[in-house]
């Protein structure tokens, strides 16, 4: 036998102990959630009439292998024929004994027959040491028969691929420590975990850090806006920046799951310095699937995100002191130690420098009601009028209830003597959701004057639009970007694409938060699927466009000031909804045409930049 025949019979009989191995049924140490429960052994008895029932609510069951395998198959079965006792139930692989590295590799999410067991291939190259099955969130997990088919191997920690994604979008996996999380409207308590990004069957992020509770109104919601806060500076799924912090926005107010990320897209093409950048995903945590969320930016001074002037206590004398500064309008908070309220009662809060000293308080709060002053007297002198005309355009073609002008953003750069507006945040009631603006194409003047005001927010913005350089630069602005990126075509062939794209996605995030007829916080109707959710928020784009641009190109100085009489407040105390009633009756189907060319990428992937 020749040498390069021997070698390559050698390199033949490592490959076939390796990968040929056939596949068997994998035993192990039963493991749970329960520390003493009598039906451990039933999930794996291969007895169909014996169940595993935790008596833990969002409990578990798994094996510790001998040795980690590559999982080929899963079989399972149930007992019950509720659909509801395991829909949302996932398989996770680990070899950490906590699952604190868990990936899923199997999530049910169809109905099938019970006392009897169902077969999954699994395609994942991954080797796992422990295996576990999570029933459907905030249920008593049960499952009659676990089966865990594989090759044993050594544990390979190489680039893995063909790794489980519920649906086309990327998958993000978060495990925290000991699977504990904050609870209800804490959003002080931060607990450890691991984070991950599946994207195209391949691990592209991994970070570990902490997570915590955020928002306001969301947080009343079961699906939870979270905040994440990595250890090392971490860039996810293309997006421009590289950072610790990240945000996790439900859209759980929004059931077309478009109306942010529109928003962001037209303030990005609109040009304002910084633009929360995003990324439709799906989400696991700690085993439980909480549905579509957009993974963002958060909005934070920084290189990458709002680059304005460095600013620590040693920042008290000229030029140092005079930036950068990141101001936000706090229009639903009356209580708290950063908030101070402007000449004319506008209640802001210092978001950057974070921790700011008495002199730069004093240097800023000084400088907002001088501008403030000016503006009353017909002087935009120290206002940026791009800034503000973009983000204004933005903020009203959208209807955005907060954004004009109940909470928003303002900036100073250092050596420079304007007040900039932006960043954007916050659109899930926008775009004629929200019943305080509803139905705002029906309304005879801009947004912004029916929406919420903080203090005199809004008397300050018709204030400046009577000014005859702000509106001309409106004006002017306006028809710079509907005559390039900003034409009806363009928007509403985004707007396909991007339904497109999150289809599969939006089906398991309505099987498992069913509110498509349920009315959510502040929304101003139910339209019963998400076809129509999204189809209104279409048509509500086409038909803006037209009656937004009669009011800009019709607008005059006297026109802004003119009272409506339709400031609407908080007349609540308990925030709950305070409306009853029907739907409106929509009617007629949406075309979903659209042509001409378009600059604004497609599929959620676009780079979003600036």
């Amino acid at each position: 036998m020749s040498k390069i025949s021997l070698i390559l019979l050698v390199l033949f009989c490592i490959y076939s102990f390796s990968y040929g191995q056939s596949e068997t049924k994998l035993q192990g140490k039963p493991l749970s959630s329960d520390d003493n429960s009598n039906s451990l052994t039933n999930a794996f008895d291969g007895d169909v009439s014996t169940e595993f029932v935790s008596s833990l609510k969002d409990g578990w069951v798994g094996l510790e292998l001998s040795k980690p395998a590559k999982i080929t198959k899963i079989g399972f079965a149930h007992k019950s024929s509720d659909k509801n006792d395991y829909l949302f139930g996932v398989f996770q692989g680990a070899n950490d004994k906590t699952f604190f590295d868990a990936f899923p590799l199997y999530m049910i999410t169809e109905e099938s027959e019970s006392n009897k067991v169902n077969y999954i291939s699994i395609s994942s190259t991954q080797t796992f040491k422990y295996l576990r099955y999570v029933g459907p969130e905030k249920k008593n997990s049960t499952i009659s028969e676990f089966e865990i088919y594989g090759v044993e191997a050594e544990e390979d920690n190489s680039e893995k691929e063909n790794l489980y994604q519920p649906t086309n979008i990327p998958l993000v996996i978060i495990n925290s420590e000991n699977s504990v999380m904050p609870q209800d409207k804490d959003k002080e308590t931060k607990v450890n975990i691991n984070f991950m990004v599946v994207n195209e069957g391949k691990v592209t992020t991994k970070a570990t850090g902490t997570i915590k509770l955020r928002g306001n109104s969301s947080l009343r919601s079961e699906k939870k806006p979270y905040g994440l806060n990595f250890e090392k500076k971490t860039g996810i799924l293309d997006m421009p920046a590289k950072a610790k912090k990240w945000v996790l926005v439900p859209n759980m107010y929004d059931k077309s799951l478009m109306r942010n990320l529109f928003g962001y897209k037209m303030s990005f093409i609109f040009g304002l310095k910084f633009t929360p950048s995003c990324r439709y995903i799906d989400l696991i945590l700690n085993g439980n699937y909480r549905g579509n969320y957009l993974i963002c930016d958060k909005i934070e001074v920084g290189e990458d995100r709002l680059d304005l002037a460095k600013m620590d206590e040693t920042c008290v004398a000229e030029p140092e002191i005079t930036g950068g500064y990141l101001l936000e309008g706090q229009g639903s908070k009356k209580k708290d130690p950063s908030l101070f309220k402007t000449s004319q009662g506008i209640t802001l809060s210092y978001e950057y420098p974070e921790d700011i000293t008495e002199e730069q308080k004093n240097y800023i709060t000084n400088f907002i009601n001088q501008v403030e002053a000016e503006v009353y007297n017909g002087n935009a002198e120290h206002v940026d009028l791009e800034s503000f005309a973009r983000y204004f355009l933005v903020e009203d073609f959208s209807a955005n209830q907060d954004g004009i002008f109940n909470s928003f953003f303002i900036y100073k750069e250092r050596g420079d003597d304007k007040v900039y507006f932006g960043p954007v945040w916050d659109f899930d009631l926008a775009f004629d959701n929200a019943q305080i603006l509803y139905p705002t194409n029906e309304k005879k003047n801009f947004a912004f004057k029916f929406g919420l005001s903080n203090g005199t927010a809004k008397k300050l913005v018709s204030q400046l639009l009577s000014i005859d350089e702000v509106l001309k630069k409106v004006k002017d602005v306006w028809t710079e970007m509907t005559n390039t990126v900003f034409t009806k075509n363009i928007i509403l062939k985004y707007i396909d694409e991007q339904i497109e794209y999150i289809n599969e996605s939006q089906k398991l995030n309505f099987m498992r938060w069913d509110v498509l007829s349920t009315r959510q916080f502040m929304e101003a109707a139910t339209r019963g699927s998400f076809e129509a959710e999204v189809g209104y928020f279409r048509q509500f784009v086409e038909e803006r466009f037209d009656i937004f641009g009669g009011l800009v190109s019709s607008a005059t100085t006297e026109s802004v000031l003119e009272e409506t009489g339709g400031s609407w407040g908080f007349p609540w105390g308990d925030g709950k909804n305070p409306w009853n009633g029907g739907d409106r009756p929509w009617g007629g189907d949406n075309p979903w045409g659209g042509n001409g060319d378009n600059p604004w990428g497609g599929n959620g992937d676009n780079t979003w930049g600036g």
